[in-house]
């Protein structure tokens, strides 16, 4: 999911954040603020967990307009409301300030698909071709 909101909307102490208190939240981040721009208005990213990205599985093509779209897209303000203490309803329903939204659900994805490396190591490297990997998906920690 993106999101925009006026700024001062979200909180200003961070621009990224492994999320940890919301068991429907892993990520989310101003993409505003990682390219230092100085806007009026501030675009986030928010990624879902595993689970909840399992739960509501959905073919991307038919998403645009749909009850899926609309119940998604409130679960995940919701939890960003709650992940960063803003009181309910500041960013979604009828009277929330997003101005814009952009969900997008991996129907193909395979959302707890994990490397699982034999020697303990966030990455892959392979020296032969000078050529190295890495992302969440190589992390064993969730």
């Amino acid at each position: 999911l993106i999101f925009e909101v006026e700024k001062g909307v979200m909180p200003s102490d961070f621009d990224a954040a492994f999320v940890e208190n919301e068991a429907t939240l892993r990520w989310l981040s101003s993409n505003t603020g990682k390219l230092q721009q100085k806007a009026e208005h501030e675009v986030w990213t928010v990624l879902s967990s595993p689970a909840f990205g399992k739960q509501h599985k959905a073919p991307q093509e038919f998403l645009e307009g749909t009850a899926k779209e609309a119940e998604v897209l409130e679960l995940l303000l919701a939890a960003v409301e709650r992940a960063v203490a803003l009181p309910a309803g500041t960013l979604g329903g009828a009277s929330g300030s997003v101005r814009r939204s952009k969900l997008q659900l991996w129907g193909a994805a395979l959302p707890i698909s994990r490397w699982a490396s034999s020697d303990a190591v966030d990455f892959v490297w392979d020296a032969a071709h000078r050529i190295g990997i890495a992302g969440d998906w190589l992390s064993s920690v969730p």
